[in-house]
């Protein structure tokens, strides 16, 4: 196996919960594609308002803005509905 031989590592986390630093879910991506040779990270996050998702991605993912082609979010708001990938995020930050 050669370098990207992993496919994609997951973080799955609730979206925007008051008191909860979030910052850990880009860097750990981060972490993959770059120290372990993951081709994609993605993150899955679930519930919480467009606002809260809007300042989760900032706190999140903004250092991790640089990976942005190898990284992909999705938002699954509420129960009984898909979860949709956020395109371009980066934007909102």
């Amino acid at each position: 196996m050669g370098a990207l031989a992993n496919l994609a590592t997951v973080e799955v986390k609730a979206c925007g919960l008051p008191g909860k630093k979030p910052t850990k879910d880009g860097e750990s991506l981060v972490a993959f594609i770059e120290e372990a040779e993951y081709f994609r990270g993605i993150a899955l996050l679930f519930g919480g308002t467009e606002a809260r998702l809007n300042g989760h991605i900032r706190r999140a993912f903004g250092p991790a803005a640089h990976m942005r082609e190898r990284i992909l979010l999705y938002w699954h708001q509420g129960q009984g509905q898909a979860a949709i990938e956020i395109e371009n995020w980066w934007a909102r930050l």
